[in-house]
């Protein structure tokens, strides 16, 4: 609770400063307004404030606080409610990951023949192929050919038909070219 001294400093400091505010809101005559009475200001609970003494400190005329006793209720003071910790969030599950597909591989049916064709092709060429005579580069393309119809085979079964089908013309090339076709 507020002492009595400090409202009474707060209501006047208050009341000069809505005074003085209001005399700039409106255009009108420069007269000097009559000053308000002291005596005449009401304070909060009917007390009024009393003209100071002249020429005495201003600590002199200002009354001593009196103390405020808390009023005596039957209730202990109100402790704030509790609220429940709301339970923790889950994150939404993952989406499903997307397939890719390109205008080439919208068919899954005739991307799939495609690709079964192309490494049917690539498994007919290397098989015209002695990989015990190869030498160097030609054994590791062959070597590779064969991962790479393996890989294919994979991707179709992961339905990445994207994949598979770059897989399945690599394959097809390779084994061309070692088979002694271009």
């Amino acid at each position: 609770m507020i002492p009595m001294a400090l409202s009474s400093r707060f209501l006047a400091a208050a009341l000069a400063v809505a005074l003085g505010a209001g005399g700039c809101a409106k255009a009108r005559a420069r007269t000097r307004p009559e000053p308000l009475p002291l005596a005449a200001t009401p304070l909060a609970g009917g007390a009024a404030l009393a003209p100071a003494p002249e020429g005495a400190p201003v600590s002199a005329w200002l009354a001593e606080p009196q103390p405020v006793e808390p009023p005596v209720t039957d209730r202990p003071p109100a402790v704030p409610a509790r609220r429940p910790a709301p339970p923790p969030s889950m994150p939404p599950p993952p989406e499903p990951p997307r397939r890719l597909g390109t205008p080439e591989t919208a068919d899954a049916s005739e991307t799939t023949r495609r690709v079964r064709a192309s490494l049917e092709r690539a498994r007919q060429s290397l098989a015209k192929v002695d990989p015990a005579r190869l030498r160097g580069d030609a054994r590791v393309q062959y070597q590779t050919a064969r991962q790479l119809i393996e890989q294919a085979e994979e991707a179709l079964e992961t339905r990445n038909f994207v994949y598979a089908v770059r897989l399945a013309d690599k394959a097809e090339t390779l084994a061309r070219r070692l088979a002694g076709g271009a």
